[in-house]
């Protein structure tokens, strides 16, 4: 389990109230830490190995013994373990190269990709009959993460844009 952090605080967070308490909550658990000291970078991409780790701390997935090996991925990295633990409980698989790319940006489609497949091995998502569609922008959402970005919005846990966009 991650741990505690008393009273972290970012200084940079003006413009987004949406946002605030979900970044204090996590920060506050251990889960971020922002990129130095009191600044968040709220409107900064997150990278792939960043999202890793979140979702690692998050659930409760790391594993000392996890190991991989994508070819971008060196095991003295800080993200190794974080990578590596993912990897081992089954929520990612890396690029047709046997590349992670864990440096890129993450897009929205990889992030409901990662999340559904850890909320789903933990039996955390509800079965919906009948799923009604209500993002605008479905159509353009990438085959490859339909599914998963359907079901985590039938479930509550993501949603569309002011629009009604997943974007």
């Amino acid at each position: 389990a991650p741990d505690i952090v008393a009273d972290i605080s970012f200084d940079d967070l003006d413009g987004y109230s949406w946002a605030t308490d979900a970044i204090s909550h996590l920060a506050s658990k251990g889960v971020v830490n922002g990129k130095e000291e009191n600044k968040f970078y709220p409107a900064h991409n997150i990278t792939r190995e960043e999202y890793a780790k979140i979702i690692v701390l998050a659930f409760g997935l790391y594993n000392e013994d996890a190991i991989c090996d994508f070819v971008d991925v060196d095991a003295q990295s800080w993200s190794y373990k974080y990578i590596a633990s993912m990897y081992s409980y089954g929520a990612i698989n890396g690029y047709s190269d046997g590349s992670f790319g864990a440096t890129k940006p993450i897009t929205r489609e990889e992030m409901a990709v990662m999340l559904y497949r850890v909320m789903q091995k933990q039996s955390r998502l509800k079965f919906v009959a009948d799923i009604e569609v209500s993002l605008g922008d479905y159509s353009e959402i990438s085959e490859f993460a339909k599914n998963s970005v359907v079901s985590l919005n039938s479930n509550g846990i993501i949603s569309g844009d002011d629009m009604g966009l997943f974007n």
